[in-house]
This record gives structure tokens, sequence and C-alpha cells, in this order.
């Protein structure tokens, strides 16, 4: 919040971005302004917690929707920014916002790297247990895994038999046997880069899948989330900070016990202990 310039909020109306939010209000910051993407699917908006959040805390709220010509405009647009065919969905949604952003503010805030701190993500849940996967690898032909996306996917994950890989490809949709089938290719990638971070992760936390997982992805799956967030945002002559990459908050995070990270229902337990009292329980259950 360091600036001479006004600092606005991309608010999803999830947990991290409304944390943001949250904390913004404690520390009385006013007249901040929040924009929000929202889709006519009713099942995909949440553009309803976004205003809500916003208003609870007295804040500005600005939503937009990306529809067919303008979503095709911006869709040009992003993959010119980013230099290379797109990879995430979301670059023209975020060019756009910034756009949106220009005229009230110079700078964004975006809760940007908190499932990659904190375990936000379901794909790690497959690293709990990974001898339950040897399981699902026998049954995985069965109409249950074959039928429903995710679990198709954990069906073929479920594959893998090196620990190594299983960090190293959890955060991918194309595996070592998919390759293998399609391509006919069954030598593994060359990549020093990935498996360098892999050792460093393993020498951090021997024997723990999960913690290997979480440092992995922060220094590759994250590294090009914020590639993203830079070109989209800087397309618009938009500055993005993200809070919860302050090393401070990294380095404390990766010193945690791993109950501070993986209990609850969905993890990200220490954040939704810190927020219990700021934000509504109905929305971010522990």
């Amino acid at each position: 919040m360091v600036s001479d310039v006004p600092v606005g909020v991309l608010l999803s109306g999830g947990l991290d971005s409304s944390s943001i939010l949250a904390s913004l209000n404690q520390q009385n910051y006013k007249n901040i302004q929040t924009f929000n993407i929202g889709f006519k699917e009713k099942e995909h908006n949440e553009s309803n917690l976004a205003k809500m959040m916003a208003e609870k805390f007295h804040y500005g709220f600005h939503t937009m929707q990306l529809e067919d010509n303008t979503l095709f405009d911006k869709l040009i647009s992003a993959t010119y920014f980013q230099d290379e065919p797109i990879m995430h969905l979301s670059e023209p949604h975020i060019l756009a916002l910034s756009q949106l952003a220009k005229p009230s503010v110079k700078a964004l805030l975006s809760g940007e790297g908190a499932d990659e701190l904190m375990g936000g993500y379901v794909r790690y849940k497959a690293l709990k247990y990974p001898s339950l996967l040897t399981s699902i690898a026998t049954i995985g032909h069965m109409d249950y895994f074959t039928t429903k996306p995710r679990y198709e996917k954990l069906a073929r994950y479920s594959q893998i038999k090196d620990p190594d890989d299983l960090v190293i490809y959890n955060g991918s949709n194309i595996y070592p046997n998919d390759i293998a089938k399609v391509f006919g290719i069954n030598t593994p990638p060359k990549n020093e880069y990935r498996n360098q971070i892999l050792e460093d992760a393993k020498s951090l936390y021997p024997n723990n899948l999960r913690r290997q997982a979480l440092y992995f992805d922060q220094h590759t799956y994250l590294c090009s989330l914020l590639d993203r967030n830079d070109r989209c945002t800087m397309g618009a002559s938009i500055e993005c900070r993200e809070p919860f990459l302050d090393q401070r908050l990294i380095t404390g995070l990766g010193s945690l016990e791993d109950k501070w990270l993986f209990s609850g229902k969905k993890w990200k337990f220490i954040l939704k202990s810190a927020m219990a009292t700021r934000l509504p329980q109905r929305n971010f259950k522990i």
C-alpha cells in the first residue's frame, strides 16, 4: 500500500482476495476500489460474493462480463501481451479488468500465491496417502473414474509410481503414460531446472510429498501465474502487487508444521483461522 497513487483490489469474492480486502479494512484504509469479473452462467458467477464483501467494508465495487466479440478482442490482445500462446485462460479477463481499473487506480492488489503457499489446490490431496493411488490405479477403468473429468484425471495420475514424478507431474494435465500412449515417447523430458527444484524440495521437506509439491509449485507454476499477471496488467499500464508473496510471509509459512496448512475441509487452515473473525463464516468454513 506504499504508493503516491490510488491502489485497488482484484476481487473475485474468494478467500484470498477477500482476505486482502478484510486486512485493508482492519488497517483503516478508506476509499478502496474493487474490480471483479462476472459470468452469465450462474454456476460460475461469484460477483454477488464479491459485491457483498465490498459493501461490507464500504468500498467501491466495479464488475463486468466478458462475452462474445469483446472476449475475442481481449483474447487477441492478451495473447499479444503474453508474446506466446496463452495457457491459463484468464488472461483476457485480467487484461479487461486492468483496463476497467485504469481510470480509477494505478496499482492493483492480487491474491496470487496463497494457494501455492498454503495448500489451496485439491490436487495436493492425492499426495496425502500415496499408497491409495496404487489402489485407484487398479480400478481406474471403472465408470466412476471414466465419466467424471476430475476422477478421470486422478485415474491417469495414479498410474505414476515414482514419488518424485508424483511431485513433478502434480500440476500437470498430461502424464508420462499419456505421452507414451499418444506419441510413443517413453523417455522423460530433460528439465534440469525442475529436477534441481525437486532436489531442493526434498532436502527441505524429506519424505513429505505435499510440502515438496508446494515448494515445487512456488518455483514453477506460480512463476507462470505471476508472469501472466504482470503482462496483462502492464498491458493496461497498471502495476500488480501480491501481498501474499511478501518474503517474510513466505519464510514464515515455509517453516510451519503441516497441521497449519493441511487441516480442515479444504486446507489453507492458517489463513481461514486468521480470517475467522473478519470474513463471513458461511463463505469460508474451516
